[in-house]
């Protein structure tokens, strides 16, 4: 009985599809309940002060840092510290950061060097796109070969 051997440019581009779902559902999940934060609603600013930096991720391609900080008016947010969302720019415990919020909803916030909160569902939606371009590959790969 005779097997079709896959070509590794069709076992690669399996390995990326099933790779871009996963991302894409984990990135889907994170962003669950996450406010969207319009940058432009983002008007008024102060000032706060790293408590805490948490690193994320690999060396290749790069760590991924989220900050924790203490605004210096914190009856603004309701007494609550914030985090920020993921970053390359590393602060360290006790640098002086701007907080960026909305005057009129300060649930509505980013620190400075962040992205704002909203951002892992527009990384969802880019691994879902490179799982259609290459599920699509895989899907003309297979017929081409007889496959399907």
């Amino acid at each position: 009985m005779g097997s079709r051997k896959r070509t590794p440019s069709t076992a690669l581009s399996a390995v990326i599809l099933v790779g871009a779902l996963i991302a894409m559902v984990f990135f889907m999940m994170s962003s669950r309940g996450e406010k969207k934060v319009r940058i432009e609603d983002c008007t008024a600013e102060t000032t706060g002060v790293v408590t805490d930096v948490i690193r994320s991720g690999t060396k290749h391609p790069g760590y991924y840092y989220f900050s924790v900080v203490k605004p210096d008016n914190s009856e603004l947010f309701g007494g609550r510290e914030l985090r920020s969302e993921s970053s390359q720019h590393q602060y360290h415990e006790g640098d002086i950061v701007k907080i960026f919020y909305d005057p009129d909803d300060t649930s509505a916030f980013y620190i400075e060097h962040s992205s704002p909160p909203g951002s892992s569902m527009k990384l969802a939606l880019s691994f879902g796109a490179v799982a259609l371009i290459f599920g699509f590959r895989l899907i003309k790969s297979v017929k081409a070969k007889g496959g399907i």
